[in-house]
């Protein structure tokens, strides 16, 4: 009777290296943060705008509480979902000062129309995410005619004006019945997209692990496959042919001032899902 017999080892160990290259190319990767900390590569900002954050920033420095503001727009999120792209961001990018973590993010995508402001744990303690909610309302009218500029230096404002307990001078214009029914919208969005984001991050930082765990039961499965091919005197004659793996890397455009920004800042963190996201 003619026995049947599991894969060839190689042909497991390749597909286990195909299984675990998917698991981390899958797993959205923030981009390096330009010197001016406004990531645009398809230039939807102005170059007012981009001098704006900066000298917002610049001014917070030698303020007693440091507020720091990053800015990351992209023409897609391709697949990805805001609230995980604007953590992600975040951390790699340690927006704030180490000393008080006080960093947040304004992410916009242009053609998924969503957009989402981070806010690190220190700055969630002055700044509700139900407020912030707002300042992304307040910007919808900007981002629905085009005017990205316009509605990130909206959201730049309300955030510093906030923060340091100023008046805005970006007016909200909600009555008390607008202001309720965005409370529920607010609830509503949040709740269905913080999952998705958790689920998200879980399986970013459990894919490497999970991928290692296969390569050794692809292992384990190979040598007893080997084991049995030997104990019945059968020689397989496959072979395997090395290929090189090759990624290439593509470059995109980033805005910088030809200054550059103060040395200081940068070391932040603390970004423990805080903030809130809008579509318009």
């Amino acid at each position: 009777m003619k026995k049947k017999y599991l894969p060839s080892f190689q042909i497991w160990l390749k597909f286990g290296i195909l299984f675990f290259i998917y698991l981390v190319l899958s797993a959205f990767t923030a981009p390096e943060r330009p010197a001016n900390g406004v990531y645009d590569p398809d230039n939807h900002l102005s170059t007012e705008l981009v001098d704006q954050i900066k000298i917002l920033n610049e001014a917070n420095s030698n303020k007693e509480s440091k507020l720091q503001i990053g800015v990351y727009v992209v023409d897609s999120l391709k697949g990805e979902t805001i609230e995980n792209v604007a953590n992600e961001t975040a951390r790699a990018w340690n927006i704030g000062y180490a000393e008080d973590n006080n960093g947040v993010l304004i992410a916009v995508s242009i053609q998924d129309r969503k957009s989402r402001i981070e806010t690190s744990d220190s700055v969630a303690a002055k700044i509700t995410d139900y407020e912030t909610y707002q300042f992304l309302q307040t910007a919808r009218p900007f981002f629905r005619r085009g005017d990205y500029s316009g509605g990130v230096l909206s959201i730049a404002n309300n955030l510093n004006h906030q923060f340091y307990g100023e008046l805005s001078q970006v007016s909200t214009s909600l009555d008390l019945d607008d202001i309720a029914m965005s409370r529920a919208i607010y609830e509503e969005h949040s709740s269905s997209h913080s999952s998705e984001s958790d689920l998200s991050e879980e399986f970013s930082k459990l894919a490497p692990g999970l991928g290692i765990l296969f390569l050794f039961f692809l292992f384990l499965l190979g040598v007893k496959s080997k084991g049995s091919d030997d104990d019945d005197h059968h020689s397989g004659g496959s072979s395997w042919r090395s290929s090189s793996w090759s990624s290439s890397s593509s470059s995109s455009r980033s805005r910088s001032s030809s200054s550059g920004w103060s040395s200081k800042g940068w070391s932040g963190g603390g970004f423990g899902g805080g903030g809130s996201s809008d579509s318009w």
